[in-house]
């Protein structure tokens, strides 16, 4: 076996026990209420759309203490009465967008936009949308850029809104869940609009200028799941409505899909309902059934990390914590270990500030020599650099992202360890 294989399975080894140490715990504080749809911008503050019970519809709930706690927003939308609040993103704790369906006017949707935290709102819905379409989903990458879906088109903004384009439409197709990794990767998953339901999956490396397309064609593919993780990687799963679940994954940006099995779920009449992944090999997927799954191989193998009762629908990450809301009375929070309790020639404390920022200076406990070697979680090394009795450098010059990466020093006295990088 050689030494990138034994840190690939070093690295599984650590986020394995990473899972078996932390616990899923339910913090719900709003009774007879249902998370429907959760966004952290920041590990403190968060937002949802909340369902009220029965056919009272939903609202909007923020959170200013990592969801102990919630207060309704109710946002002053002119005109319209009863609205169907359908998708929410908050680039950060001020600045956020709301898709909606409202029922006078009739069957319109909407996209408001708000600079204060939910105190007020702006409507900034795109001129040339029709009247008739249902579903939206909406996903900024920056306060400037963003991208919001109704029906069969999908609009980009690069003023926060102000001025909309039709950047990609598909003529009776259904977008339904929209993903960005940075200003220029993203995905979009639809379905072909046909009783077939097929899926199709856009992908972009330039922004949203252009669109490559997968037309799947098999039945009973329609996306309702999208995810991209950064390094050319990026998952779509298909919608909950329907048997034979299953994950496409690309590692080249969408020039070429894998397939990946959830026939677990089939068997048990279960039903993927949301996925996230914080890098190529590790995430999450929760199930209409209660079931959390977790993968550290890219969605090759499924463990069970947590059972709820009586069933889940949302995944979100705060940078922090895992939130998972479900029905009436269900709000899961789960904490990501920032640390390992190992010796210094196999664990972290070799280094800090460890988590740190991007950009950090970091120290080490003795000066090093040797070859130094950061490599992500796909074993991937993304930064190396030759030490000779240094006590310290500089991650500006690594270029790397937030994220989870395995640091080892190659020199008299190898060390090996976790680096974890912050925004």
């Amino acid at each position: 076996m050689n030494h990138l294989n034994r840190s690939i399975l070093l690295f599984s080894a650590m986020l394995m026990a990473f899972s078996a140490t932390a616990q899923w715990t339910n913090i719900n504080s709003l009774s007879n209420h249902s998370f429907n749809e959760l966004n952290f911008p920041s590990q403190q503050t968060g937002y949802a759309i909340v369902g009220l019970g029965g056919t009272n519809g939903n609202s909007l709930f923020k959170t200013e203490n990592e969801g102990i706690s919630w207060e309704e927003i109710t946002p002053d939308l002119d005109t319209i009465t009863n609205p169907q609040f359908q998708s929410i993103f908050f680039v950060d704790d001020q600045s956020g967008f709301l898709t909606l369906r409202a029922n006078v006017p009739r069957l319109k949707s909407f996209l408001f936009k708000t600079e204060n935290g939910g105190s007020s709102w702006a409507n900034i819905t795109p001129d040339s949308l029709p009247v008739g379409y249902g579903l939206s989903d909406v996903f900024f990458t920056d306060l400037n850029q963003g991208f919001v879906t109704f029906g069969d088109r999908l609009y980009r903004s690069v003023d926060g809104g102000a001025n909309w384009s039709l950047s990609l439409q598909v003529t009776w197709a259904g977008f339904n869940d929209i993903h960005f990794y940075d200003g220029n990767f993203g995905l979009v998953g639809a379905w072909d609009g046909t009783f077939a339901y097929q899926g199709l999956i856009f992908t972009t490396t330039d922004g949203g200028l252009s669109w490559d397309s997968l037309i799947l064609n098999q039945y009973q593919t329609a996306i309702g799941r999208v995810v991209h993780v950064g390094d050319s990687t990026a998952f779509a799963m298909t919608d909950q409505g329907w048997g034979h679940q299953r994950i496409f994954t690309t590692t080249n940006n969408g020039n070429s899909w894998d397939t990946l099995s959830l026939k677990f779920l089939a068997d048990s009449s279960d039903i993927a309902m949301d996925l996230h992944f914080l890098h190529a090999n590790w995430g999450y997927l929760i199930t209409a059934n209660g079931y959390i799954f977790e993968t550290v191989d890219g969605g090759q193998n499924w463990s069970q990390a947590h059972f709820e009762t009586p069933g889940l629908q949302d995944l979100a990450f705060n940078g922090r914590s895992f939130f998972v809301g479900g029905p009436v009375n269900t709000l899961l929070k789960h904490s990501v270990p920032l640390e390992i309790d190992e010796p210094a020639n196999d664990g972290s404390d070799f280094i800090y500030p460890n988590p740190c920022e991007r950009g950090a200076l970091l120290s080490f406990q003795e000066p090093q020599s040797g070859m130094m070697e950061i490599s992500d979680l796909n074993g991937r090394i993304v930064f190396s650099e030759k030490l000779f009795r240094q006590a310290s450098f500089s991650l500006q010059k690594t270029g790397l992202v937030a994220g989870i990466y395995l640091l080892r020093i190659k020199g008299e006295k190898p060390l090996l360890g976790k680096l974890v990088v912050k925004e």
